[in-house]
């Protein structure tokens, strides 16, 4: 995602005064102010440690713990249903979000929307994964009984 680094919700008192603060410091590189729409993911970031050396990269690497980021995206056309924002994808194409609340919005009016809709991708990512997982725990069954079943039966069934 081309969304360079956005703003950590760690050290706000609410969601309106992390959303301010996100807009404020994304005025201070806009020259024309624009209508905005925000987005929240929760980033990661890899680091190396300070004693590295920093030609040979030998060195402790790790990743930070998750965090919670609020993004501010350009709005560049209204549109009856949604917005045209201002996004660089790896085709350098805008994209397009509905703001409909009924459906799954990519960006959202406000902090708290913003909040509630990443809390709905990652409530459909556990759900899809815990099938996942339960798919692949009845397929590992299915081999062990199979596994289980060629050391009972005569080698000759089962050529190695």
């Amino acid at each position: 995602m081309s969304l360079a680094y956005g703003l950590p919700l760690k050290g706000y008192a609410s969601l309106a005064e992390w959303e301010a603060a996100a807009v404020e410091r994304w005025h201070m590189v806009r020259a024309e102010p624009r209508d905005v729409l925000f987005r929240v993911e929760a980033v990661r970031y890899a680091a190396i440690q300070p004693y590295a050396d920093p030609v040979t990269g030998d060195g402790e690497w790790y990743t930070t713990d998750p965090r919670l980021e609020l993004f501010v995206l350009t709005v560049l056309k209204w549109t009856p249903t949604g917005a045209r924002l201002a996004y660089a994808d790896r085709f350098n194409r805008d994209r397009w979000t509905s703001l409909d609340p009924q459906r799954k919005q990519w960006a959202s009016r406000t902090a708290a929307e913003a909040l509630e809709q990443f809390r709905d991708r990652r409530r459909a990512q556990v759900h899809i994964l815990k099938g996942q997982l339960r798919r692949a725990e009845r397929e590992f069954a299915l081999a062990d009984a199979a596994l289980h079943l060629k050391q009972i039966v005569a080698p000759a069934h089962f050529p190695a």
